[in-house]
Protein backbone atom coordinates (compact mmCIF):
# COMPACT_ATOMS: atom_id res chain seq x y z
CA UNK A 1 0.00 0.00 0.00
CA UNK A 2 1.40 3.39 -0.52
CA UNK A 3 2.07 5.53 2.05
CA UNK A 4 -0.33 8.22 1.30
CA UNK A 5 -3.05 5.91 2.06
CA UNK A 6 -2.23 5.90 5.68
CA UNK A 7 -3.35 8.77 7.72
CA UNK A 8 -0.86 8.05 10.65
CA UNK A 9 2.18 6.16 10.56
CA UNK A 10 4.65 5.84 13.19
CA UNK A 11 7.70 3.47 13.74
CA UNK A 12 9.89 3.09 16.43
CA UNK A 13 7.73 5.68 17.98
CA UNK A 14 9.06 6.59 21.79
CA UNK A 15 8.11 8.63 24.23
CA UNK A 16 9.96 8.44 27.47
CA UNK A 17 9.74 10.02 30.71
CA UNK A 18 11.90 10.63 33.55
CA UNK A 19 10.80 9.68 37.21
CA UNK A 20 12.09 9.00 40.55
CA UNK A 21 12.10 5.01 39.71
CA UNK A 22 13.90 5.34 36.67
CA UNK A 23 12.70 6.05 32.66
CA UNK A 24 9.22 5.32 32.09
CA UNK A 25 8.64 4.26 28.76
CA UNK A 26 4.75 5.75 27.95
CA UNK A 27 5.19 4.91 24.55
CA UNK A 28 7.55 2.24 23.54
CA UNK A 29 8.84 1.50 19.99
CA UNK A 30 5.53 1.78 18.36
CA UNK A 31 5.34 0.90 14.62
CA UNK A 32 2.14 1.83 13.18
CA UNK A 33 0.35 2.31 10.25
CA UNK A 34 -3.66 3.32 10.29
CA UNK A 35 -5.29 3.89 6.69
CA UNK A 36 -7.28 6.73 6.08
CA UNK A 37 -11.05 6.53 5.96
CA UNK A 38 -11.47 3.96 8.52
CA UNK A 39 -12.86 4.26 11.78
CA UNK A 40 -10.37 2.25 14.38
CA UNK A 41 -10.69 2.07 17.83
CA UNK A 42 -7.83 2.38 20.39
CA UNK A 43 -7.71 0.12 23.60
CA UNK A 44 -5.60 -0.05 26.83
CA UNK A 45 -5.98 0.51 29.90
CA UNK A 46 -4.79 3.11 32.06
CA UNK A 47 -1.39 3.28 31.36
CA UNK A 48 -1.51 1.92 27.93
CA UNK A 49 0.17 5.30 26.22
CA UNK A 50 -3.12 5.75 24.61
CA UNK A 51 -3.67 9.45 25.70
CA UNK A 52 0.55 10.11 25.83
CA UNK A 53 0.06 8.78 21.84
CA UNK A 54 -3.08 11.31 21.06
CA UNK A 55 -0.87 14.17 22.74
CA UNK A 56 2.04 13.37 20.14
CA UNK A 57 -0.84 13.45 16.79
CA UNK A 58 -2.12 16.46 18.16
CA UNK A 59 1.31 18.23 19.08
CA UNK A 60 0.61 18.35 22.76
CA UNK A 61 3.87 16.40 23.53
CA UNK A 62 7.11 15.67 21.11
CA UNK A 63 8.44 12.29 20.75
CA UNK A 64 11.50 11.11 22.67
CA UNK A 65 12.23 9.27 19.33
CA UNK A 66 11.48 7.47 16.36
CA UNK A 67 9.11 8.70 13.46
CA UNK A 68 5.33 9.90 13.46
CA UNK A 69 3.54 11.44 10.48
CA UNK A 70 -0.05 12.53 10.55
CA UNK A 71 -1.92 13.17 7.62
CA UNK A 72 1.17 13.08 5.62
CA UNK A 73 2.86 15.81 7.89
CA UNK A 74 4.73 16.60 11.07
CA UNK A 75 1.89 16.84 13.94
CA UNK A 76 2.82 20.22 13.66
CA UNK A 77 2.20 20.94 10.23
CA UNK A 78 -1.03 18.87 10.02
CA UNK A 79 -2.26 20.93 13.31
CA UNK A 80 -1.57 24.10 11.79
CA UNK A 81 -3.48 23.33 8.62
CA UNK A 82 -6.36 22.39 10.65
CA UNK A 83 -5.99 18.65 9.09
CA UNK A 84 -6.88 16.73 12.61
CA UNK A 85 -9.18 17.61 15.14
CA UNK A 86 -9.23 16.28 18.63
CA UNK A 87 -12.35 16.01 21.03
CA UNK A 88 -10.23 15.55 24.44
CA UNK A 89 -11.70 14.76 27.92
CA UNK A 90 -10.99 17.82 29.69
CA UNK A 91 -9.77 21.44 28.62
CA UNK A 92 -9.99 23.92 25.98
CA UNK A 93 -13.71 25.09 27.39
CA UNK A 94 -14.20 28.58 29.07
CA UNK A 95 -16.56 27.51 32.33
CA UNK A 96 -18.26 30.67 32.69
CA UNK A 97 -19.54 31.13 29.20
CA UNK A 98 -22.65 29.24 28.14
CA UNK A 99 -22.93 26.55 25.39
CA UNK A 100 -24.34 28.78 23.14
CA UNK A 101 -21.71 31.68 23.51
CA UNK A 102 -18.96 28.95 22.74
CA UNK A 103 -20.05 27.72 19.44
CA UNK A 104 -21.23 31.27 18.03
CA UNK A 105 -17.55 32.70 19.11
CA UNK A 106 -15.59 29.32 17.59
CA UNK A 107 -17.84 29.46 14.58
CA UNK A 108 -16.78 33.28 14.03
CA UNK A 109 -13.38 32.68 14.92
CA UNK A 110 -13.55 29.72 12.15
CA UNK A 111 -15.46 31.69 9.58
CA UNK A 112 -18.64 29.45 9.64
CA UNK A 113 -20.88 31.89 11.40
CA UNK A 114 -23.64 30.22 8.76
CA UNK A 115 -23.53 27.00 10.33
CA UNK A 116 -24.17 27.52 14.16
CA UNK A 117 -27.79 26.24 13.78
CA UNK A 118 -26.59 23.04 11.55
CA UNK A 119 -24.01 22.52 14.12
CA UNK A 120 -25.98 22.98 16.86
CA UNK A 121 -28.91 20.58 15.51
CA UNK A 122 -26.28 17.85 14.32
CA UNK A 123 -24.99 17.70 18.10
CA UNK A 124 -28.03 17.73 19.53
CA UNK A 125 -26.91 20.28 22.09
CA UNK A 126 -30.33 22.37 21.71
CA UNK A 127 -31.56 21.73 24.93
CA UNK A 128 -28.90 23.57 27.08
CA UNK A 129 -27.58 26.00 24.80
CA UNK A 130 -28.19 28.93 27.49
CA UNK A 131 -26.35 26.48 30.21
CA UNK A 132 -23.44 27.64 31.71
CA UNK A 133 -20.45 25.17 30.74
CA UNK A 134 -19.72 24.66 34.19
CA UNK A 135 -23.10 23.76 34.87
CA UNK A 136 -23.39 21.27 32.12
CA UNK A 137 -23.21 17.34 33.03
CA UNK A 138 -20.29 15.08 31.71
CA UNK A 139 -22.05 13.97 28.60
CA UNK A 140 -23.08 17.69 27.84
CA UNK A 141 -19.64 18.94 27.44
CA UNK A 142 -18.58 15.83 25.53
CA UNK A 143 -21.81 16.85 22.97
CA UNK A 144 -20.63 20.47 22.98
CA UNK A 145 -16.87 18.87 22.09
CA UNK A 146 -18.63 17.94 19.33
CA UNK A 147 -20.36 20.28 17.76
CA UNK A 148 -16.84 22.19 18.10
CA UNK A 149 -15.28 19.49 16.61
CA UNK A 150 -17.67 19.80 13.59
CA UNK A 151 -17.14 23.11 12.64
CA UNK A 152 -13.97 22.29 10.82
CA UNK A 153 -13.51 18.49 10.99
CA UNK A 154 -10.68 17.62 8.76
CA UNK A 155 -9.11 14.41 7.49
CA UNK A 156 -8.70 12.90 11.13
CA UNK A 157 -10.77 13.36 13.98
CA UNK A 158 -9.29 11.86 17.35
CA UNK A 159 -11.98 10.83 20.34
CA UNK A 160 -10.75 10.62 23.57
CA UNK A 161 -13.27 8.36 25.85
CA UNK A 162 -15.84 10.59 23.83
CA UNK A 163 -18.71 8.61 25.27
CA UNK A 164 -17.59 9.02 29.18
CA UNK A 165 -20.41 9.81 31.40
CA UNK A 166 -23.31 9.23 29.05
CA UNK A 167 -26.07 6.84 29.53
CA UNK A 168 -26.64 4.28 27.20
CA UNK A 169 -29.24 6.15 25.07
CA UNK A 170 -26.60 9.51 24.54
CA UNK A 171 -23.87 6.77 23.57
CA UNK A 172 -26.38 5.61 20.79
CA UNK A 173 -27.09 8.76 19.60
CA UNK A 174 -23.24 10.64 19.49
CA UNK A 175 -21.76 7.31 17.93
CA UNK A 176 -24.65 8.43 15.18
CA UNK A 177 -22.77 11.52 14.49
CA UNK A 178 -19.39 9.90 14.45
CA UNK A 179 -20.64 7.50 12.33
CA UNK A 180 -22.04 10.19 10.06
CA UNK A 181 -18.53 11.92 9.57
CA UNK A 182 -17.01 8.48 9.06
CA UNK A 183 -19.24 8.27 5.78
CA UNK A 184 -18.33 11.76 4.41
CA UNK A 185 -14.35 10.68 4.32
CA UNK A 186 -13.56 11.59 7.53
CA UNK A 187 -10.88 9.14 9.41
CA UNK A 188 -12.20 8.17 12.60
CA UNK A 189 -9.39 7.45 15.93
CA UNK A 190 -11.03 6.86 19.24
CA UNK A 191 -9.51 5.76 22.36
CA UNK A 192 -12.90 3.95 24.79
CA UNK A 193 -12.63 1.53 27.31
CA UNK A 194 -16.16 0.33 25.93
CA UNK A 195 -15.37 -2.67 23.98
CA UNK A 196 -18.91 -2.82 23.02
CA UNK A 197 -18.62 0.72 21.35
CA UNK A 198 -15.02 -0.88 19.51
CA UNK A 199 -17.22 -4.22 18.78
CA UNK A 200 -20.00 -2.13 16.65
CA UNK A 201 -18.04 0.97 15.27
CA UNK A 202 -14.96 -0.02 14.09
CA UNK A 203 -13.27 -1.05 10.94
CA UNK A 204 -9.77 -1.99 12.92
CA UNK A 205 -9.16 -2.16 16.56
CA UNK A 206 -5.69 -1.04 18.30
CA UNK A 207 -4.40 -2.48 21.18
CA UNK A 208 -1.80 -0.86 23.87
CA UNK A 209 -0.37 -2.03 26.61
CA UNK A 210 1.96 -0.44 29.13
CA UNK A 211 3.09 1.56 26.03
CA UNK A 212 3.60 -1.13 23.56
CA UNK A 213 1.35 -2.58 20.58
CA UNK A 214 -0.13 -5.47 21.35
CA UNK A 215 -2.18 -5.88 18.20
CA UNK A 216 -3.81 -4.46 14.99
CA UNK A 217 -6.39 -5.18 13.08
CA UNK A 218 -10.04 -5.94 12.06
CA UNK A 219 -12.35 -7.72 14.72
CA UNK A 220 -12.29 -11.25 12.96
CA UNK A 221 -8.45 -10.68 12.61
CA UNK A 222 -8.03 -10.41 16.18
CA UNK A 223 -10.63 -13.26 17.44
CA UNK A 224 -8.54 -15.55 15.37
CA UNK A 225 -5.20 -14.37 16.78
CA UNK A 226 -6.27 -14.89 19.96
CA UNK A 227 -8.33 -17.89 19.58
CA UNK A 228 -11.25 -16.40 21.69
CA UNK A 229 -15.11 -15.40 20.74
CA UNK A 230 -15.42 -11.77 22.13
CA UNK A 231 -13.54 -8.85 22.14
CA UNK A 232 -13.73 -8.79 25.87
CA UNK A 233 -12.04 -12.23 25.88
CA UNK A 234 -9.71 -10.75 23.09
CA UNK A 235 -8.45 -8.44 24.87
CA UNK A 236 -7.77 -10.13 28.30
CA UNK A 237 -5.81 -12.66 26.17
CA UNK A 238 -3.64 -10.33 24.83
CA UNK A 239 -2.77 -8.49 27.96
CA UNK A 240 -2.91 -11.29 30.31
CA UNK A 241 -0.15 -12.57 27.73
CA UNK A 242 1.78 -9.42 27.43
CA UNK A 243 1.79 -9.57 31.46
CA UNK A 244 3.29 -12.70 32.13
CA UNK A 245 5.82 -12.24 29.48
CA UNK A 246 6.73 -9.02 30.42
CA UNK A 247 10.20 -9.62 30.11
CA UNK A 248 9.73 -10.74 26.27
CA UNK A 249 9.04 -8.82 23.03
CA UNK A 250 5.14 -7.86 22.50
CA UNK A 251 3.27 -10.01 21.06
CA UNK A 252 3.60 -9.70 17.15
CA UNK A 253 0.43 -7.28 15.46
CA UNK A 254 -2.04 -8.55 12.88
CA UNK A 255 -0.45 -6.01 10.75
CA UNK A 256 2.24 -3.05 10.54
Amino acid sequence: MNTTDYILETRQLTRTFSTPDGPLHAVNNLTLNIERGKTVALLGSNGAGKSTLINMMINLDKPSSGFLSVCGQKAAQAQSQSLVTAIMQSGGLLPEWTVRETIVTMCAIRKQSHRVDEITQKSGVQTFLNRHIRDCSGGQVQRLRLALALITPGELLILDEPTAGMDPHARRELWNEINALHDQGITILCATHFLDEATRNADDIVVMHKGQLLAHGTLTEILDLTSTHSLDEAFFALTDTADSQISQPTLHPTRH
